[in-house]
């Protein structure tokens, strides 16, 4: 089964930077990109079996590493092509942008072949990104490998600043549900409990039990979402539908007023 797509909609949205935090343009973007290349990053180390990727572009033994790389990246990213093929994915999360270059090949030209060859000439730590806080190490001295990549030290500090900007009151928990939105799973007795339990399955343990761990406190502020239909049988990219008017308020019509306002209360995470 798979996670509601009108809840994955809501908690994407939520997603959004806050207004009034004065953050616009390029910053919520390159907070994004960071923090999906990390959790891109990470759910390929859980992969393999490693704590450092070695994305050297000289050698053929490291290019599945590469590439498994950047399909993660990509799986996390993408949405479905619009209606006429232009290509959709996430630049800033709670938006979908509309057009551009693939996923995978924008990571790689925006941080593979910038950042990391970068830090192969580095002669201290190589930080990534160098605001608003530090997710990743690169290179040699970081991680003892040239095109090496590995989680920053303080990598959990550096997770909640890369949220602290957003809108909602359930960040992590919002987070959860974009990122696992396409993850078959058996639910739990509770959506926190089955949110746990995909988190594992997807992460490393140590991101696992930080995320969960952050979702479990969230849990008094999750009135909003509606608990007992979590999940539904079928696959259904919600995001996909953003930048469709139409299909939007067709899907809208089916509802009556009381249930138009408890959509948007929920989508603001007032219930």
């Amino acid at each position: 089964m798979y996670l509601n797509h009108t809840l994955v909609l809501e908690s994407f949205m939520r997603l959004r930077t806050n207004n009034l935090s004065g953050q616009k343009g390029k910053t919520p973007m390159e907070r994004t990109s960071s923090l999906m290349i990390t959790l891109a990053l990470d759910a390929t180390t859980k992969r393999f079996g490693v704590q450092t990727l070695n994305v050297d572009f000289s050698k053929a033994t490291t290019k599945t590493m590469r590439q498994a790389f950047s399909l993660e990246y990509e799986k996390l990213v993408s949405v479905k092509k619009a209606d006429n093929g232009s290509i959709q994915s996430v630049y800033e999360l709670g938006f979908v942008h509309v057009g551009g270059k693939d996923p995978a090949q924008r990571m790689s030209s925006n941080f593979l072949t910038t950042h990391v060859v970068a830090a192969t000439k580095s002669e201290t730590e190589f930080e990534y990104p160098h605001r608003p806080a530090p997710l990743l190490h690169l290179g040699k001295v970081a991680t003892g490998l040239p095109y090496g990549i590995q989680l920053h030290r303080a990598w959990k500090s550096g997770m909640m600043e890369h949220l602290g900007d957003v809108s909602s009151t359930t960040p992590f928990t919002d987070l959860a549900m974009f990122c696992l939105r396409f993850d078959n799973a058996e639910p739990k007795d509770s959506l926190s409990d089955t949110l746990s339990s995909m988190l594992h399955e997807k992460f490393s343990k140590d991101m696992a039990d930080f995320w969960a761990s952050k979702i479990k406190a969230e849990r008094l502020f999750a009135k909003h979402l509606k608990i007992d239909e979590f999940m539904e049988e079928k696959l259904v990219d919600s995001l996909a539908t953003m930048n469709n008017a139409q299909n939007r308020r067709a899907e809208l019509m089916k509802y009556d007023k009381a249930q138009l306002v408890e959509i948007i209360l929920r989508g603001e995470g007032f219930k």
